[in-house]
């Protein structure tokens, strides 16, 4: 089965390779330079590189340097604080097929990093610079090629400014180039992140690589088709019905799939859009379709898909793209297998799923075991899909979640735990599909287990969603981020600033949100020679989770590694496990607790408490709930930078009187099915209050900073409202395919951008900014007025407001209100340049704590945060927030 997996695998990399689309040619017409010039290393802290923080760009950027062996620049990590250009030797196969593999091996061995880690720890092995070679095409007229960047995030070529790449190496989205006869330029920014290279080395380098392949103007297939398993046998049915394959538009014009048509006579085949699929000029989309065959045929060993699409505005030619689904072996029922969904942002994932054995009898529902994989792991893997083997026998329903890519999308965090929502939904629907007749599944019960990175992911779930958790066993996991590889080396800025971007990420770092883990049983292993994730992060975890009152077992495994076979069903975790999914957790006793939040956007009930707003939404938000007993009659709640909140009815029904901040609330005239929600008045005074909010006042899911444009319940839209913003769009769209397969519908009208159920991103440059809800009295907006000012205000007065050019201000990014609670995130440059500087703070890498605004000035792409002329957060009427950070106020007074 692994081998033809294999096959299936290595048949859709040689179909990239030499598909119809490409040229064949026994002689090569491109070719590359091997000698390539490297200047560097310089400093770089983690995750920093989404904002600018390029020192060479005070010196006009390596773009506009010319190669000189005896130029020096200064580099606090170079001996004598100066650096200079060095060679080296890039490594050049030549596939064949005009299709050229060019890698490159940088680092800096005459450097000292062991003495710099010692003093720094993991922070100090992470470093920057550039690197310059050229290809050349020797043919007579211009050519098309599609460019693979495995490692890099940021590069240039003929000056040609690129900003996302494929840091990760997903290949989901080529860079289509056209070029032209002759030398071409290429300068690619090399960026060290520890978390995805390595720590333990005495000599961090890095790895790159650019993958070259002529193509010709046409609709192609990226990857393989992803779809669901077979069950049974030959003749058995599909595990689910929702299926993707990804194309991409190499033409100069748009493109419309159609239709998609099933040439199998057993089979049918329809897209999931009931309207045709825009793909514009170099997009990548990953088209979702629905498919099934007739249970009882065995002739559908592979099938083909015609997909039906026309080019521009007329759709009187029709053209046919041919895809091959080629078939897997069939899996038996109660073996894992894929089965597929539709994620919340309208495409479609997959998980592997085992359902219960036969030992699992009756009709009781059974709760889930939830398996979180490490970072760089297909849950498809073997490592992920058979790591709970050694536990086949719990009475369980074992689900282990893909997370949409290999990086679970964010880290299991906003993008990610998403798509763990959507194949815990799934499980139903495949009971329903193969006609399941063993136990049922409690998908609101979760037994949390995974592994280094998935580990760090089971703390996530344990701090955000606590009432869903009979249990957990966050095995090699990090703590937070934060404390794997330290913030030490980020560009110098304002504290104030530092303390915003800390403050964004304060949601993900758990150490400080284990209050609420209290009352659930959590089993910590860890490997003591873990040299990738150490040990000491569990030790901590297990520290702070019994210092913040709640409690765990930890077992320390001497002598091994980060991972081995069995990681995940040691003897203990076995017995963990069957302890805590064969209990009776319903009859658990609730005692005094505290709910904590840094973000109500990710954070769900703990006990039927929900935190939904914060005061100032750069602190943490705390409930402090105590019971009066026996019986639990009084309930008192003391909250701490909380604005409003809700209370489910399984809470209330244990409290006879309510007291909150020393004030009684009366609900007992309420209908309280639905529970009830209680706000802060004016007066400081707790009053019940409507669930349902106006769109005026910020809602939980709007929450968390400019990534949460990623809670989309839909496709995301985006528009440009300035001309020659074409290639700008192009690129956000292909780097929230790329790094989160997310789908993105380049809009043609802005107007249906609001018709759709998905959140908006908006491009602008110049005057050009679009005007934001105009029917919110008190909420804030921000504009261009004609005469050159940037204003934050509301209907009655001006708030902020800043002269562009006296400030140097050259661009923002920013999140916005959308009818139905939807959100809109703005770019906005003064000129197209500058546009392109804010474009680039789209949240593409967990960590990089872009919070809800940011006004940037030049000096950002060399400063980072040093640059930043404004940021912050907004407040629940949109307003920011008293802890924002403004270089100077421009406040005006209210009149």
């Amino acid at each position: 089965m692994q081998l033809l997996r294999i096959l299936a695998q290595q048949y859709t990399i040689l179909q990239g390779l030499l598909s119809h689309e490409h040229i064949d040619g026994a002689s090569s017409s491109i070719s590359a330079s091997e000698e390539w010039h490297v200047l560097g290393p310089f400093t770089l802290g983690t995750r920093e590189a989404t904002w600018g923080a390029d020192p060479l760009e005070d010196i006009g950027g390596f773009q506009n340097l010319v190669y000189n062996r005896s130029s020096h620049f200064r580099s606090s990590l170079s001996p004598n604080g100066m650096t200079r250009w060095t060679d080296t030797v890039a490594q050049i196969t030549d596939l064949g097929n005009e299709a050229m593999d060019i890698r490159l091996e940088i680092g800096y061995p005459e450097i000292d990093w062991t003495f710099l880690q010692q003093v720094y720890g993991w922070a100090a092995l992470q470093w920057q610079g550039w690197a310059r070679g050229y290809v050349t095409i020797d043919t007579a007229d211009t050519q098309y090629y599609s460019l693979n960047v495995d490692h890099i995030l940021e590069l240039r070529i003929d000056d040609v400014h690129y900003f996302g790449g494929d840091y990760y190496g997903f290949h989901k989205v080529p860079i289509s180039l056209r070029l032209s006869p002759g030398k071409h330029r290429f300068d690619i920014r090399l960026i060290r992140d520890v978390r995805s290279m390595g720590g333990m080395t005495s000599s961090p380098s890095i790895d790159v690589r650019l993958l070259l392949v002529k193509t010709t103007k046409a609709l192609r297939q990226i990857s393989q088709v992803l779809y669901p398993d077979r069950l049974v046998d030959w003749k058995g049915p599909l595990a689910s019905t929702y299926a993707s394959v990804v194309l991409h538009n190499d033409l100069d014009t748009d493109v419309f799939i159609d239709s998609l048509e099933a040439k199998h006579n057993a089979c049918q085949a329809q897209l999931t859009s009931a309207i045709p699929i825009r793909l514009v000029p170099k997009q990548s989309r990953a088209i979702a379709f629905q498919i099934d065959c007739i249970a009882g045929t065995s002739a559908y060993l592979s099938i083909d898909l015609h997909f039906s699409y026309h080019m521009g505005t007329s759709n009187k030619d029709q053209h046919k793209l041919f895809v091959g689904i080629l078939a897997r072996p069939p899996v038996s029922l109660n073996e894992p297998h894929v089965i597929t969904y539709l994620h919340p942002g309208g495409i479609v994932s997959y998980a592997i799923l085992r359902p219960p054995t036969g030992k699992c009898s009756g009709n009781e529902s059974l709760p889930v075991l939830l398996a979180l994989h490490g970072a760089g792991v297909e849950a498809d893997s073997d490592q992920a899909k058979h790591a709970l083997d050694g536990v086949v026998d719990v009475c369980a329903w074992t689900l282990t979640p893909s997370g949409v890519t290999p990086w679970s999308g964010d880290d299991w965090h906003n993008w990610g735990w998403a798509d763990v929502q959507a194949a815990l939904a799934a499980i139903p629907l495949w009971i329903d599909k193969v006609d399941w007749t063993g136990p049922g599944v409690d998908i609101s019960r979760w037994l949390v287990t995974g592994h280094s990175n998935g580990g760090q992911g089971v703390w996530y779930a344990l701090t955000h969603h606590p009432d869903n958790i009979i249990a957990a066993a966050p095995i090699s996991g990090y703590s937070s981020i934060q404390n794997y590889v330290p913030y030490t080396f980020w560009q110098h800025a304002d504290p104030a600033c530092t303390a915003i971007v800390q403050a964004q990420l304060n949601s993900y770092r758990h150490e400080l949100l284990l209050d609420n883990v209290k009352g659930i049983p959590v089993f910590q292993q860890h490997g003591s020679l873990d040299d990738n994730v150490p040990a000491y992060h569990s030790r901590l975890m297990y520290d702070l989770v019994h210092r913040s009152g709640a409690s765990s077992d930890y077992f320390e495994v001497s002598g091994k590694p980060h991972w081995w076979h069995g990681v995940m069903t040691t003897p203990p975790l076995r017995q963990f496990y069957q302890d805590h999914l064969e209990r009776d957790s319903s009859t658990h006793q609730v005692g005094d607790f505290i709910l904590s939040t840094a973000s109500p956007g990710d954070t769900s009930s703990k006990h039927g408490l929900r935190i939904l707003s914060l005061t100032k939404p750069s602190l943490l938000g705390r409930l402090h709930v105590t019971f009066s007993s026996p019986g639990h009659d009084n309930c008192t709640i003391r909250t701490e930078n909380v604005d409003r909140f809700e209370l489910g009815s399984d809470f209330l029904q244990r409290c006879s009187h309510l007291l909150v901040d020393a004030g009684y609330v009366d609900w007992h005239e309420t209908n309280t099915t639905l529970g009830i929600t209680i706000k802060m008045d004016p007066s400081g005074a707790w009053t019940l209050s409507r669930a349902n909010l106006d769109d005026c006042t910020r809602a939980p899911q709007q929450h968390g900073g400019l990534e949460a444009i990623l809670r989309s319940n839909g496709t995301i839209y985006l528009f440009s409202h300035s001309p020659g913003t074409e290639n700008v769009a192009t690129e956000i769209a292909n780097n929230l395919m790329q790094y989160f397969s997310a789908d993105v519908e380049v809009a043609m009208l802005y107007e249906t951008t609001h018709l759709g159920s998905g959140n908006v991103i908006s491009l602008a440059y110049g005057p050009d900014m679009p005007s934001g809800l105009q029917d919110c009295a008190t909420s804030c907006r921000m504009d261009i007025d004609k005469q050159g000012r940037l204003n934050i205000s509301t209907a009655t007065r001006v708030a902020h407001s800043f002269d562009i050019s006296r400030n140097n201000i050259v661009a923002a990014a920013f999140l916005r209100p959308l009818p139905d609670h939807r959100l809109e995130l703005v770019f906005w440059g003064v000129d197209l340049a500058s546009l392109r500087l804010s474009v680039c703070l789209l949240p593409l890498m967990t960590g990089s704590g872009q919070p809800d605004f940011v006004i940037a000035t030049q000096q950002m792409l060399s400063r980072g945060l040093g640059g930043v002329f404004a940021m912050g957060f907004f407040d629940s009427s949109w307003c920011p927030s008293t802890a924002s950070y403004f270089a100077t106020d421009g406040k005006r007074p209210q009149h």
